[in-house]
């Protein structure tokens, strides 16, 4: 009976069947000294036997811990806190063990399944940390945002809840620098004049400083658009400056200034280009007063030649260079009126010329005519003719057509000179003697004094 003490207890009843059985040997040998080795024998059986139930007392009760233990599995937890609570209370239970080296193993690796848990949570929340430095855009930030926010419950009442807020200061960052880019990419849309886009590029300037690297190729693809703005419009100024340079005629150059006006808005507030704008604009401000002098000019006399060449000079004489080709245009104009101007004195002594050949024509029919009577009416004629048509050829008379003139009007005045006196003696012989005496004596006395009329 005694020995089978000696034996590990398994279950509570047969540390109960064990105490009873002792418990009552002893009773019916207690008064028996003859029994007295037997009643220290089972003494120490008593002894081991409650040495060997506490032994499985508190084996039991590890039992039990242990099993507490494993009712906690990492996946049965989705947040940091829920493992790391459940690694205090395993460090808990653990303390409650009456063993514990001897499942420290076990125990070990439920605390180190929990670690790992929490450290699968911890790498993701890394992972997003350096995801932040590549997010250039709104789209990219709000993938960003809702994946943060997945792991709000994963950390929130941990002890990483720190670290995943810390985060969230970054992302405010980040928000603040995309409304920013966002309203530096509504420059793009405010970029209808230099003047507009040059500010619009002093701005970005200042807020490229301000601005983390990843947002500095948005920044660059902002300044080119501005600056391929400032270089298309410059380039239409510069286009027009050069079409400028190549029309002719009044409509065509006034169409010109008319679409330059167009972009008059363009220009303005920007100090350099206003001016080339103004500059361009005087310019063709000037060619259309060339064309209008050119073309509004019915030349038709010396007169209106010489009116026109002296309109083309003032002209030329405003304040003002002009441009080579501007100079150009304007010797051509004057060039042109001075070779019509020219053409029209020839055409004009040409026509004096072969006027005056009628008139020495006519002088010579004159000359050669037997009949004095009709002679002298021939030369009273032909010198009416002479001064009335005169004026006609005037232009394109000559000093030695002007003497040829004189000489024929002279020989007329002569012819005409001559057939008075005959009409003179004619009428004079015809009148009665007494008439021709009186007559006569009216002449002498008109002859003594010539302001006496007769």
């Amino acid at each position: 009976m005694i020995s089978r003490c000696e034996h590990s207890i398994n279950v509570e009843e047969d540390y109960r069947k064990y105490l009873e059985l002792f418990q009552r040997t002893q009773k019916l040998i207690a008064s028996n000294d003859e029994f007295a080795h037997i009643y220290t024998q089972i003494d120490a059986a008593t002894h081991t036997l409650e040495q060997k139930y506490e032994a499985f007392r508190k084996k039991v009760a590890d039992e039990k811990i242990l099993k507490e233990i494993h009712k906690r599995s990492p996946t049965q937890t989705t947040t940091i806190r829920q493992s790391e609570e459940a690694i205090r209370d395993i460090e808990r239970l653990r303390q409650q063990l009456s063993n514990a080296e001897e499942y420290g193993e076990q125990i070990q690796t439920s605390i180190e399944s929990f670690g790992s848990r929490i450290k699968q949570y911890v790498d993701e929340l890394n992972h997003l940390q350096n995801r932040i430095g590549a997010i250039a855009n709104e789209k990219e930030l709000s993938r960003f945002k809702r994946d943060y926010d997945k792991l709000y419950l994963v950390f929130k009442d941990s002890s990483h809840y720190s670290a995943y807020q810390a985060i969230q200061a970054s992302i405010e960052i980040i928000e603040s620098e995309i409304d920013e880019l966002r309203d530096l990419e509504v420059l793009k849309q405010q970029s209808g004049t230099i003047a507009l886009c040059e500010r619009s590029l002093q701005r970005l300037a200042t807020e490229r400083i301000k601005m983390a690297d990843r947002f500095q190729a948005k920044i660059s693809e902002i300044e080119n658009f501005l600056n391929e703005r400032i270089s298309s419009y410059r380039q239409e100024l510069d286009d027009l400056s050069q079409r400028t340079k190549t029309v002719t005629g009044l409509r065509v150059v006034q169409n010109l200034q008319a679409e330059l006006s167009r972009k008059a808005d363009l220009y303005q507030g920007s100090e350099t280009d206003t001016q080339n704008y103004n500059q361009l604009s005087l310019l063709l401000s000037r060619l259309q007063a060339l064309y209008r002098l050119i073309e509004s000019a019915k030349c038709q006399t010396l007169q209106d030649f010489d009116a026109q060449l002296n309109d083309l000079q003032q002209w030329h004489s405003e304040e003002g260079n002009l441009p080579e080709w501007l100079e150009e245009r304007y010797s051509t104009a004057l060039r042109e009126t001075e070779r019509n101007r020219h053409a029209l004195i020839e055409k004009d002594r040409k026509d004096a010329r072969e006027w005056l050949k009628k008139i020495d024509l006519e002088l010579q029919e004159v000359l050669t005519d037997s009949d004095t009577d009709y002679q002298g009416k021939g030369a009273s004629e032909l010198r009416a003719k002479l001064n009335k048509e005169k004026v006609k050829y005037t232009n394109g008379l000559t000093e030695d057509m002007e003497g040829e003139l004189a000489e024929i009007n002279r020989q007329c005045t002569e012819i005409c000179d001559r057939d008075l006196e005959n009409q003179i003696l004619s009428r004079f012989r015809q009148l009665p003697q007494s008439q021709r005496v009186s007559l006569y004596e009216k002449l002498q006395q008109y002859l003594a004094d010539s302001t006496e009329e007769l």
